[in-house]
């Protein structure tokens, strides 16, 4: 059995804790300087606790590690597990800054290990269908994606380090856009980008009278930092000839929305990463055809987990998700940002 331990042991750790439940691995420890985060694990899931994650690879004998620390932790995390020769899932984004991010890829081509970026998206039913698609040329010649992750009200704890650029990277871009962009380019077989054009504002962050009504990341804190985005818009043009519209905000006076729309020549699709289903747009013998796609529900975590054992078993190719993925998310979105600031410009496309 994987003996799988933690780095972080904040919400996410425990949404990673139920996905492994039933699966074939064993949670053996967890490491947080928050005594509550450590609490919560030796009581719900019987695990013994570090409040430093080096002791705990020192003490604990683990085959893989989930890094769920904040954004600026991601490198320092991935480099020790990795160096270690401990298998790593670290958390999307990869790092808060794209030199961070390629310091996890080096450790990792230097590692014996495997490592995988934590984008859960993927692994929807609807998204792999719809690569699958693509792959067996249903869509034709695929020239645009639409793609909207957007909240009416909920940006992440105010004046926690969501919403400080520096531990963070960036707010509603590198937090909800990078979702959306992974299922985007994993759809089209992750081509190389041509440019990208893009705009970002605070809007509603940066008010102290923002209607707070809830949000998993907690009540604001009193006096807030709000260095991030609270909004994002991107054009990206991919050297193969499509265009990606992304539009992704943690607040907006507008319906909740969270989609795929991708658009080929010969059909396309519309999806809601929050959903089991899609839509698949075409026509049959001159008549417009509208085709539902019905998949089970699925727990992306698991589906995420249960991938990853499976390559690390050696029972699968390491496909998706891998770290050079992670990289190329990052190259991305450090284009976003820089476009945002500067205009325009090229992705750096450096290893």
């Amino acid at each position: 059995m994987t003996r799988i331990g933690f780095v972080g042991g904040g919400n996410i750790a425990r949404t990673h804790a139920e996905a492994l439940a039933p699966l074939d691995a064993e949670l053996v420890a967890v490491a947080d300087i928050d005594p509550a985060a450590r609490d919560h694990f030796e009581r719900e899931w019987d695990v013994r606790t570090y409040d430093d994650h080096a002791r705990m690879l020192e003490n604990e004998s683990l085959d893989a590690a989930l890094i769920g620390v904040p954004n600026d932790q991601h490198a320092e995390c991935a480099v020790d597990v990795l160096d270690r020769g401990v298998h790593a899932l670290v958390e999307k984004p990869l790092a808060h800054t794209l030199e961070d991010a390629r310091r996890i890829a080096d450790a990792a081509a230097e590692s014996a290990a495997t490592a995988m970026v934590g984008l859960t998206m993927v692994f929807k039913p609807t998204v792999q269908s719809t690569r699958s698609r693509i792959v067996d040329g249903e869509f034709g010649d695929v020239h645009d994606v639409d793609l909207r992750y957007v909240r009416r009200r909920g940006i992440p704890q105010l004046g926690s380090w969501f919403t400080d650029r520096s531990r963070s990277g960036g707010g509603a871009l590198i937090d909800c856009g990078v979702h959306l962009l992974a299922v985007a380019l994993y759809a089209l077989g992750w081509p190389e980008i041509d440019e990208v054009s893009a705009s970002t504002r605070a809007a509603f962050g940066t008010k102290a009278e923002y209607t707070y009504l809830d949000m998993w990341g907690g009540d604001p804190l009193p006096e807030p930092t709000f260095t991030v985005e609270d909004s994002a818009r991107a054009l990206i043009h991919t050297a193969d000839g499509a265009s990606i519209h992304l539009d992704c905000a943690w607040a907006s006076n507008r319906e909740t929305e969270t989609w795929m729309q991708l658009l080929g020549d010969q059909q396309g699709v519309t999806l809601d990463v929050h959903e089991e289903d899609a839509t698949i747009y075409g026509d049959d013998r001159g008549e417009l055809t509208d085709t539902e796609l019905h998949a089970p529900e699925t727990n992306v975590f698991r589906a995420e987990w249960r991938y990853f054992l499976d390559v690390l078993a050696g029972e699968r190719d390491h496909e998706i998700n891998t770290i050079e993925h992670g990289l190329a998310i990052q190259r991305l979105i450090d284009a976003i940002y820089r476009s945002a600031d500067d205009g325009g410009v090229e992705p750096d496309s450096a290893p």
